[in-house]
């Protein structure tokens, strides 16, 4: 940034710092009252001490800038939502029925996730070859290890055949397009490519760029790149003004965008701050869940909204107190998107930082279709949004463990660097959550960009498309009949959720009475395919990648639906058939946490789930 730049954006700060800080105290009608009524009873209310009017202005100043606070907390709705939670979890037993159901199926969950994860007395094995209790005393040479390990993986040491099994869940059946989203690409010769790039880069780190310097040409290269995906060509000051920054994933670039923009509310507003007022966020119920974990992490609010004209109110309710409009480009749920058109109107209105979420869409956006539904793409040439994360892990088809978060100029940015300057250990500042960085995976990312090319990039993301829209058109249109029996036969039963058109495909039953989740084990236990199961509604989807968007996996998805429907209904039909007897652990446990109407019921369900990661 130049010394005019700097000056002028310094001089914009001090006007928003004054504009809300007069706009905070003219509409904190809160103060104004509880003040007047401490000072009334203080004053005029009791008989035991008698206050002086310098007494008493001292006891509003005490009380504005150290009680509010706490007053703010105890009415605020995130603490009347612990408070409630803490009572159902804790305090307030469940039912008897249904304690004893979830208990069942919580142990159920415990005992079978692992043996689910590891199939054929594979845990068994690990356990025998590379066990937990204590690390081997003497060194295991290089052969020894990887003979034990292929003898787990049943490789032939031989023919170097990785994917030799066939059960559903194997990693060959997620090549063939049989799992929903997870693997993005089977390209032997970039896995080759990426294989050698990690083994040159494998002891770097951005952390130490004067150790590593072409890791920091690298790093920022994978930046440069992406910015071009994400504006106009002929655009050269907005590509010139746009920057970013990697980091390990999606979810640290979602979090990163909130503290970025949480840090310059809290900035643009100091008094709201000393006085304990959190910024909020609007986030759309279809936002990804990292961002309701950065509202957790960062102490922020949100506003959870539905609807375009939903985003419009809550800006006009709250204005100066958020800190940032969230959209996504597709959500992961449905495959669908914000009316981006509308929103940049908002932005343009209220002046209100906006993230676009394109961890999923990535590098597909660009070669999306405008539509009735899409009347613009995420692009910094076209829209007023601050940041955009994009993940390279995805559709740029390099290694998990790299994502980039794009700001519209480095004055947006500097809001998400840590900066110590007093530290003992010397000056020290950071771009992202973590410090030393894993520099063989931004290598990967960039010579995986190369390898694939834009035209490459442009031809897959239009078979993933393609390969979306049929699915789509399937089940909406062109599904036949289901044939129960001789005597029963059903209309197509499925809905799309939404109007997907980028990667994404979500469905559920048109009744409410049917379960799709029994759905989703039929076409998990017959057929392979395992998709991801959504709830509020209950439905499922499936995200398309290069491995899925193939004209054999597109036939063999359609009929492998069909015959599920087929039987999914005769089983629901049969008069001995119990969806708790009947059923596996996905359908059992959305239904008892749909059932109970309890948080700590789900997040009983989820603690159990992540505490089997660790046995």
């Amino acid at each position: 940034m130049d010394g005019n730049y700097i000056q002028k954006q310094g001089l914009l700060d001090i006007k928003t710092i004054l504009v809300n800080t007069l706009s905070f105290f003219t509409s904190s009608t809160e103060i104004f009252f509880l003040t007047i009524t401490i000072s009334y009873r203080l004053y005029y209310g009791n008989t035991y001490f008698n206050f002086s009017d310098k007494d008493l202005l001292l006891i509003n100043l005490v009380f504005t800038f150290l009680l509010y606070p706490f007053y703010k907390k105890i009415i605020n709705a995130n603490f009347k939502v612990a408070l409630s939670g803490f009572i159902v979890k804790y305090i307030v037993p469940l039912k008897s029925k249904d304690s004893l159901e979830l208990s069942t199926e919580l142990q159920k969950m415990k005992t079978n996730l692992l043996n689910d994860i590891h199939k054929d007395g594979q845990l068994a094995k690990l356990k025998d070859l590379f066990p937990f209790e204590e690390l081997n005393e003497e060194p295991l040479g290089a052969d020894e290890l990887l003979e034990k390990l292929y003898s787990v993986l049943d490789i032939d040491m031989g023919n170097n055949d990785l994917y030799s099994k066939e059960e559903p869940y194997s990693q060959k059946k997620a090549l063939q397009g049989f799992l929903s989203g997870g693997i993005y690409h089977n390209d032997t010769g970039l896995i080759d490519l990426q294989s050698k790039i990690y083994r040159i880069f494998i002891l770097g780190n951005q952390l130490h760029p004067d150790c590593f310097p072409i890791l920091r040409y690298l790093d920022t290269f994978v930046v440069k790149q992406t910015i071009n995906f994400y504006t106009d060509k002929d655009d050269e000051i907005t590509r010139k003004n746009v920057c970013g920054i990697t980091t390990s994933g999606g979810t640290e670039s979602i979090l990163l965008a909130c503290l970025s923009a949480r840090n310059r509310w809290y900035y643009l507003n100091p008094v709201q701050r000393a006085l304990g007022r959190k910024p909020k966020m609007i986030l759309p119920e279809t936002c990804h869940a990292a961002f309701f974990k950065a509202c957790e992490y960062f102490d922020i609010d949100f506003i959870s909204v539905k609807t375009d004209k939903d985003f419009f109110s809550a800006a006009f309710k709250f204005k100066n107190e958020i800190s940032l409009i969230i959209s996504s480009f597709p959500n992961f749920p449905y495959g669908t998107t914000e009316n981006l058109s509308k929103l940049n109107e908002l932005v343009g209105i209220y002046d209100i930082p906006w993230h676009i979420d394109c961890c999923l869409g990535s590098f597909i956006n660009p070669f999306v279709s405008l539509s009735d539904s899409i009347g613009v793409l995420p692009n910094f040439s076209k829209l007023k949004c601050t940041t955009i994360s994009v993940d390279t892990h995805k559709y740029g088809y390099s290694a998990k463990g790299v994502s980039v978060l794009l700001f519209k100029d480095s004055y947006s940015r500097q809001f998400a660097y840590f900066k110590q300057t007093d530290w003992v250990g010397g000056l020290y500042g950071s771009p992202t959550l973590a410090g030393s960085r894993p520099g063989a995976l931004v290598a990967v990312a960039a010579f995986t960009m190369m390898y694939i090319g834009l035209a490459n990039y442009k031809k897959y993301s239009k078979e993933i498309i393609e390969t979306t829209l049929s699915i789509k058109k399937y089940i909406e249109e062109e599904m036949e009949d289901i044939v129960v029996d001789k005597n029963t036969v059903i209309k197509p039963p499925l809905k799309v959720i939404g109007d997907p058109q980028v990667c994404v495909v979500a469905f559920t039953f048109k009744s409410a009475k049917e379960n799709i989740y029994y759905l989703s084990e039929i076409l998990s236990k017959e057929f392979g395919y395992n998709l991801s199961p959504l709830q509020n509604p209950p439905a499922l989807h499936y995200a398309l990648t290069r491995v899925s968007a193939t004209e054999e996996n597109l036939n063999r998805f359609k009929k492998s639906l069909h015959k599920a429907l087929e039987i999914y209904y005769r089983k629901v039909n049969d008069p001995d058939f119990s969806l708790k007897t009947d059923s596996g652990d996905t359908a059992a446990l959305y239904g008892i946490a749909g059932s109970t109407f309890t948080r700590g019921v789900a997040d009983k369900a989820i603690e159990t789930f992540l505490d089997c990661l660790y046995e």
